[in-house]
């Protein structure tokens, strides 16, 4: 059986969310009143108040006024004809009303593009919008002037360098390493040549890892902040075109 201090405590959790005079005064009545039942009917007068999250969601409704024509504190507590029904069950909470209302604000400022890549493998993702870029820009490139034109191609040699530049990185490792290794070898038959290729494997190889290192800050910050971007871009227009129709 639930002892006096375990309800209270109890109690006093669920109610986090209540105004803080009114969630004091809800405990004082309930702590005082248990006080007055003292030690030998502490158990009794626990088993009348029902569990703490049934006292809790009547404690809430009769201040959120959800119960004008329910109930009333009487010498047993609050009490609520409809919470006699045995059918009549509340909801464990799991989580504080705060915590749901942050979440459901998250959730609103998240646009239908933004929870649509949201829910979508990261690979699966970078896939879908590579396939897009190289859908969609053909057709705008046909359409544009000579200067449009340059500018469009010039921004998908960028997107696109960016987008293998993990690729180029390891590349450039791989072919420096192979580089270094043959110069070694060059060596014994051929100075200037060992070294020429000794140093030009040396360049690749820092050169993949300037580019590995780029590739990480690129598809660890950049891409994602990209996506970002171009979600809420589409929201706007979607929502324009929305307010438009309306």
């Amino acid at each position: 059986m639930m002892k006096k201090e375990e309800f209270m405590k109890k109690l006093e959790y669920l109610l986090q969310d209540v105004n803080e005079e009114e969630r004091e005064a809800a405990l004082a009545y309930y702590r005082d009143y248990l006080d007055e039942a003292g030690p030998e009917n502490e158990e009794k007068a626990i088993e009348d108040f029902g569990s703490p999250e049934r006292v809790a969601a009547m404690i809430r409704a009769g201040i959120s006024g959800a119960m004008e024509d329910g109930g009333e504190f009487t010498e047993s507590g609050y009490e609520d004809e409809r919470f006699r029904d045995p059918n009549f069950q509340l909801q464990k909470r799991l989580e504080l009303p705060e915590e749901k209302t942050e979440k459901k604000q998250e959730k609103r400022k998240r646009g239908p593009v933004e929870k649509c890549l949201g829910n979508i493998n990261p690979i699966l993702r970078f896939v879908l919008i590579l396939l897009l870029i190289v859908v969609a820009v053909p057709p705008l490139l046909e359409t544009g002037t000579g200067a449009l034109s340059f500018l469009a191609w010039t921004a998908v040699s960028i997107c696109l360098l960016f987008l293998f530049i993990g690729l180029i990185a390891l590349c450039l490792l791989l072919g420096g390493i192979a580089a270094v290794a043959a110069g070694m070898v060059t060596l014994i038959h051929e100075l200037f040549l060992g070294l020429l290729l000794i140093g030009g494997g040396l360049l690749m190889a820092g050169t993949g890892c300037f580019a590995m290192i780029l590739a990480v800050w690129f598809y660890g910050t950049a891409l994602p902040w990209l996506f970002r971007k171009a979600g809420d871009l589409c929201d706007r227009i979607f929502h324009q075109k929305r307010r438009q129709g309306v």
